[in-house]
């Protein structure tokens, strides 16, 4: 065998007769001479071959002591603690999606109850079947205690003005006497006035890395891009324009105004009439322009009171903060 293989290329014939291949597929056929091929090896290979075997026998301790460290770090993590860490931020991104999936604007919610209702649906169900689950729980959860909460919110916001809180006070009563339309009309003509009022003037225009953020999310929610097609800076003085720039400019949960954003803009703000979503939602455009007329439901009541609870929160969230639209990785996703 040595000699065969210190010979380098000179083989002799039985070392040049084809595999039997029929012989490999039967079990007996694995123990015969030619199951293996021979590989003849050079001088040169031969050489190192004691190198290697005591390059690797070298390695064994580190290995072993690896091997050994690894297990020790095992034993020092808690998996259940991660696990139990990082369930509360998975449960919410579940929340999330089916809120969205549902076009129930409930994202800031925090009803204990509702919320773990919200936890247990399930993620693979139809958008129609979330939609009238979520609709279960809203119609359930969003009750005289969540208008009153509402109602105490809404007045300690001192941003707002005396006539801001009149009409805010007088949808809210007529929601209360179940006047869903009233409420519905008074919240859908004041929105805009308070998009406008939490979104800062100096936002007027955006370049270099604020248009790229600023661009990368109005791709995803249908908003024209802050430059016009020769390349000029566009004044963002859209309804819509402001609502994204009221998201980049959130420094609090922007996860979760990044999700209401999408209703606000594209149910809400829509520019297109739709006959099944104006059935569930109120869409603002429209019923100003008199399209929609058919909002006096307490679906279409709760969800306009919801969307406005969230430009005011948020709104004012944005007011109080450093008012820089901060361009980190953390935002690219």
């Amino acid at each position: 065998m040595n000699e065969k293989l210190d010979s380098g290329n000179n083989t002799s014939d039985e070392d040049n007769k084809p595999i039997d291949r029929d012989a490999l597929d039967g079990s007996n056929g694995l123990n015969t001479p030619h199951a293996v091929p021979k590989i003849p090896l050079s001088p040169e290979a031969l050489q190192h071959l004691s190198d290697y075997s005591s390059m690797i026998q070298r390695m064994v301790p580190a290995l072993s002591h690896l091997a050994e460290v690894a297990r020790e770090v095992a034993r020092g993590v808690d998996i259940k603690a991660i696990a139990d860490a990082f369930r509360p931020i998975a449960l919410k991104s579940k929340r999330v999606e089916i809120l969205g999936r549902s076009n129930w604007p409930m994202y800031l919610i925090d009803d204990a109850d509702a919320c773990n209702r919200l936890d247990t649906l399930p993620a693979d169900a139809t958008d129609a079947e979330l939609r009238r689950l979520v609709s279960e729980i809203a119609f359930g959860s969003l009750d005289d205690k969540w208008l009153r909460e509402t109602r105490v919110r809404w007045r300690e916001h001192d941003e707002l003005t005396t006539g801001e809180k009149r009409v805010l006070e007088s949808a809210l009563n007529r929601h209360e006497k179940d006047d869903y339309e009233g409420c519905v009309a008074l919240l859908m003509n004041l929105l805009e006035g308070l998009i406008e009022k939490y979104c800062p003037p100096k936002f007027k225009t955006l370049e270099g890395k604020q248009a790229e953020l600023f661009d990368l999310y109005a791709g995803k929610l249908g908003v024209n891009p802050s430059h016009n097609k020769k390349g000029d800076a566009r004044k963002l003085s859209n309804v819509k324009d402001r609502v994204l720039l009221l998201v980049l400019l959130s420094q609090d949960g922007w996860y979760t105004f990044h999700h209401a954003a999408d209703y606000i803009i594209s149910v809400i703000l829509t520019n297109t009439m739709d006959a099944d979503t104006a059935a569930h939602n109120p869409l603002r455009n429209k019923i100003c322009h008199g399209e929609q007329t058919d909002y006096d439901t307490l679906e279409h009541s709760l969800k306009a009171i919801l969307a406005t609870d969230v430009v005011i929160r948020f709104g004012a969230a944005v007011l109080a903060g450093p008012m820089e639209i901060d361009c980190d990785d953390e935002f690219q996703d």
